[in-house]
């Protein structure tokens, strides 16, 4: 269990301990990795813990080069490059979201939440052209 702000707890680990343990972790497949990261920044955006929110979608934004190893056919593949276009999409999002809240420079900050916002549609529309 992870313990949320406020909900601490002697059995469970905090926001920032459960992030290490991820990061020490080697993930075979691209696909769950990315889907851990952004999944665990929706948790810190939620439990506003914005500095390992932003530390996920860092981790998870880092997949976009990432190649899909698949040894299914090519309708299976297409799927999975469209799950892995949703993913960057939603970490994008998120780490738009958790600009808003980590920056205090008001200008820097709608920068830095427009360009996350701007990544985040440009893999929607991948994921949305690979479905068709």
């Amino acid at each position: 269990r992870i313990a949320s702000k406020g909900n601490d707890s002697h059995d469970t680990l905090t926001i920032p301990e459960a992030f290490s343990s991820i990061e020490r972790c080697q993930w075979d497949d691209s696909l769950v990795a990315l889907e851990l990261y952004t999944s665990f920044a929706g948790y810190c955006l939620r439990n506003k813990d914005y500095a390992v929110g932003a530390k996920c979608c860092k981790e998870a934004l880092s997949f976009t080069a990432a190649k899909i190893k698949s040894r299914a056919d090519e309708q299976s593949r297409q799927r999975q490059l469209a799950l892995k276009h949703e993913l960057l999409c939603a970490a994008a999002q998120i780490q738009g979201q958790l600009a808003v809240h980590l920056e205090n420079d008001g200008i820097k900050q709608r920068r830095t939440a427009l360009d996350s916002f701007l990544v985040s549609a440009r893999h929607a529309r991948e994921a949305r052209i690979t479905l068709c």
